[in-house]
């Protein structure tokens, strides 16, 4: 690792949390490494097979004692950053709290926080909340000095979903529908979708992808092997760009990956997994950015089957809500928080 003004991530990953904290600063890392050369310590308090992914990258990764966020696990981020010469310190998780924060700033390094939820007192030196619900107000309360990057402009995605998408081609015939429900589907939901989807009329083909975290394959096995359309499944793919870009629709859980569809131009159906997932899921909708089917327990397989097919039958439609879900994400973000990073050094 070079460690010469280098970043240290902490986050959080799993079953229960998702992949999407992993996802965004992963990104970040990558467009930090780009513009400075310097790398990157990501650090946990768990381990899991989507550690591999972070080696992969060429980042390092540390296994942290004590439960997150606790007063073991501030210690022993303090002390990385004391040891390591860390410049700053991202944090990425909804219970990060000033205490956690103070004890990182006394070891000499600034805090750039990712914040989702906007409701916790945050004193970080910067705070950055890329979600739509949060574009016009701060997303949480600071210390005097603290700045706020809030809105889309700021969500931290892979540059690529951006750069490599070509617009889709009005009134173009659905041909391929993606099933994402996130890096670890916590509901379990990618095989209820494909059984609606199989229940659809239409001449299109169905790619399924699935994350590391995900544990329904027996179920998802069954949906596959019974549908009667062409049915592909693809696992913690490397390539999240390109299999966006090769759909015309997605049907997908909230969190990370509707803006990846978004700065991708690709319309897609929101199967919230949680009450915040609906809150930014429905403001995608008021915005005619995609379409928000509700929250995932009081939706059956039958709703979701009807509602696919209505939306199906509007081609043009679609490619209106994919158009308009790229004017509010650019896919910049990353690149964004990245300088705001390497300033904190200056």
């Amino acid at each position: 690792m070079n460690t010469h003004n280098a970043i240290l991530l902490r986050l959080e990953a799993g079953k229960r949390i998702g992949m999407g904290h992993l996802v965004r600063c992963l990104s970040l890392a990558r467009q930090v490494r780009q513009v400075s050369g310097c790398g990157a310590l990501i650090a946990t308090t768990t381990d899991g097979a989507w550690t591999d992914r972070i080696h992969a990258e060429g980042f390092a990764h540390t296994v942290l004692s004590g439960s997150s966020w606790d007063e073991a696990d501030a210690q022993g981020t303090a002390e990385l950053v004391r040891n390591l010469g860390v410049r700053t310190v991202v944090t990425d998780y909804f219970g990060v709290h000033s205490e956690y924060i103070e004890a990182i700033r006394a070891a000499g390094a600034s805090v750039l926080s990712v914040d989702d939820v906007g409701e916790l007192i945050n004193t970080a030196d910067v705070i950055v909340n890329g979600s739509l619900v949060f574009s016009e107000r701060a997303p949480s309360r600071g210390r005097t000095g603290t700045r706020f990057l809030c809105g889309p402009e700021y969500m931290i995605l892979d540059p690529d979903f951006s750069e490599t998408c070509a617009d889709s081609k009005e009134g173009q015939a659905i041909r391929e529908v993606l099933v994402t429900m996130g890096g670890s589907d916590p509901h379990g939901l990618s095989p209820v979708v494909v059984r609606a989807l199989d229940a659809v009329g239409g001449d299109f083909r169905v790619r399924v992808v699935i994350g590391p975290a995900f544990d329904a394959h027996v179920e998802l096995k069954r949906a596959l092997v019974s549908a009667r359309r062409e049915m592909l499944l693809h696992s913690d793919v490397r390539n999240m760009p390109e299999r966006i870009a090769s759909c015309d629709l997605a049907i997908t859980a909230g969190g990370i990956t509707l803006y990846e569809l978004c700065a991708c131009g690709r319309p897609g159906m929101v199967i919230a997994q949680n009450e915040g997932q609906l809150a930014e899921a429905q403001a995608f909708d008021r915005a005619g950015a995609a379409i928000s089917l509700g929250l995932w327990n009081r939706l059956s397989e039958e709703n979701i089957a009807t509602a696919i097919a209505e939306h199906l039958a509007k081609p043009d439609q679609l490619y209106q809500i994919g158009r308009q879900g790229r004017a509010l994400v650019d896919g910049r973000g990353a690149a964004r928080v990245a300088e705001e990073v390497i300033s904190l050094w200056r």
